[in-house]
């Protein structure tokens, strides 16, 4: 039996996905399960959950989201990031709440961050076991082209978010062959136009690979959404989903904690969820799901 949790990123998904790990974490005791993806936003709260660090997170996090620092919406009209993502990475991983990356490295769970090279829009996977700087891995895998409108180096190569070629990686070696796929998305509905229309307006100040990934955004999504409604069809899926459309630029501490609350709820009442939790309670790897 294998088990993975994959999130989704974006504005108010991050908060929401922290109130979904908190119930599978505090209500559900699921300290692990054997492969974590996600992209964008959700990529701290995974990384803490995979380091073994959430409980010190989850009271933590969402103060230093809610941060001014983190989200400049004065930097749209200078052209500057909108996103602190460097905040994040240097401030809050590495000094706030330090992120404990020879736990993240050694641990049993794959942890797999998709990234886009900005040359040529082709996907990359890293994972915690891999060579390179891990806080890096992190930086790219939240790199939004407009908020926060920086590539990252990792090796001998550029790249951005990898959430603009796969923003839900279910198939991904190891994640494709789990019995059951926990995942964590904002309204399947939503559909950004915006990012396609402002890729076109500014297509020559963009790298090939960038503005590939931006103006096909749309489409990659739209097919990622019809395979996990296959893969839902053949039960092998369970999609805990915001069933509303909230705002990807509204930080405020009461509106992330209402969001998380509202994941924390939706994941204990879930049907789906607490029979999945009582089967690995039986597994022969109950041990390594719920023990500390």
């Amino acid at each position: 039996m294998k088990v993975s949790i994959i999130s989704e990123g974006e504005g108010a998904c991050a908060a929401y996905a922290l109130g979904v790990l908190d119930a599978l974490y505090s209500n559900f005791g699921l300290k692990r399960v054997d492969y974590v993806a996600g992209s964008s936003g959700s990529l701290p709260i995974l990384a803490y959950y995979v380091s073994g660090q959430f409980s010190l997170a989850k009271s933590k996090f969402i103060k230093y989201l809610s941060s001014r620092k983190i989200l400049r919406l004065d930097h749209i009209s200078k052209r500057k990031k909108i996103i602190d993502i460097d905040y994040i990475i240097d401030t809050i991983f590495k000094k706030k709440i330090p992120l404990n990356i020879k736990n993240l490295k050694n641990s049993k769970t794959k942890f797999i961050v998709p990234v886009t090279d900005i040359e040529t829009g082709n996907l990359k996977y890293f994972n915690n076991r891999s060579k390179y700087d891990f806080f890096e891995i992190l930086r790219a895998g939240m790199a939004a082209p407009f908020s926060y409108n920086k590539s990252v180096t990792i090796g001998k190569r550029l790249y951005f978010d990898g959430a603009y070629g796969d923003p839900i990686p279910v198939s991904v070696n190891g994640i494709k062959g789990s019995k059951k796929i926990i995942i964590i998305t904002r309204n399947m509905t939503f559909s950004n136009k915006l990012e396609q229309f402002i890729s076109k307006i500014f297509k020559s100040k963009f790298e090939k690979g960038k503005y590939n990934a931006l103006s096909h955004k749309r489409a990659v999504y739209k097919r990622k959404i019809r395979e996990i409604k296959k893969l839902n069809k053949d039960k092998n899926t369970i999609v805990i989903e915001i069933q509303k459309n909230y705002s990807l630029f509204d930080n405020r501490k009461s509106a992330l904690e209402k969001i998380k609350k509202i994941g924390f709820e939706d994941t204990i009442n879930n049907k789906e969820v607490i029979n999945l939790i009582k089967s690995m309670k039986k597994s022969k790897k109950k041990e390594f799901y719920f023990s500390d």
